[in-house]
């Protein structure tokens, strides 16, 4: 199995978000599980420039990391991925890195995968936001969330490295992820919501089929249409 996790704190090592990121694939790893740490901000991703080629071709044409990364999520079994809160909302290099996966969404390419969702704030405000935007994103890509990290620290200058007793709770998070992982979950309301959206976006996938027609073909395939 492979755990992926992605951070999308630009704050480096005094990132609090990639601290819960890493220290839950460390836990991953005490169980024998692969995973392969990514910082979001470090790599080459471009704006979306919505020029609808993804929805055409099944891959994105701009000339940067992004379609290496997706290579990697394809691959990958589960996800644990994570921002602070910027404004009620996930940072902005990730979601320039959201926003550019929109075929993956529209397919749901990563259908059937796990994630952990993970956020970090200075007072609390917006870490639902960010949460929930966090888990409707991976729904709609396919990905049952299995559970939710998240820590509020008053002074975001403090590190939480010496914060034993959290660190030990990400830890045992990290053992029942890979438990889950080695089972059969689900959640119907999580599926109810991939399939109604899987409809949605699929109507529209049938009207512009000529235009998408990558799209178009992958929905027949898996006879998603008037499913």
């Amino acid at each position: 199995m492979k755990v992926i996790g992605i951070s999308g704190s630009p704050r480096k090592d005094r990132s609090n978000t990639s601290k819960i990121i890493k220290t839950f694939l460390k836990g991953v790893e005490e169980e024998n599980v692969y995973s392969k740490f990514i910082d979001i901000t470090e790599r080459d991703i471009k704006y979306c420039i919505g020029c609808d080629n993804c929805h055409k071709l099944g891959r994105c044409v701009l000339k940067d990391e992004l379609n290496d990364l997706v290579d990697i999520l394809y691959e990958a079994d589960a996800f644990v991925i994570g921002s602070p809160v910027y404004v009620f909302q996930v940072s902005a290099q990730l979601k320039t890195f959201i926003d550019r996966l929109t075929h993956q969404l529209h397919c749901q390419r990563f259908l059937g995968k796990k994630a952990v969702v993970v956020t970090t704030s200075g007072g609390g405000y917006g870490e639902k936001e960010v949460i929930n935007y966090l888990k409707d994103f991976l729904n709609m890509t396919g990905v049952f969330v299995v559970s939710e990290l998240k820590k509020t620290i008053q002074d975001t200058k403090v590190l939480i490295d010496n914060n034993d007793e959290f660190l030990a709770y990400v830890r045992k998070e990290a053992k029942k992820f890979v438990s889950i992982l080695k089972g059969d979950y689900s959640d119907q309301d999580q599926l109810e919501k991939m399939k109604n959206f899987r409809d949605i976006i699929g109507a529209v996938i049938k009207e512009r089929r000529d235009d998408w027609p990558f799209e178009y073909e992958y929905f027949l395939k898996k006879g998603w249409f008037n499913s």
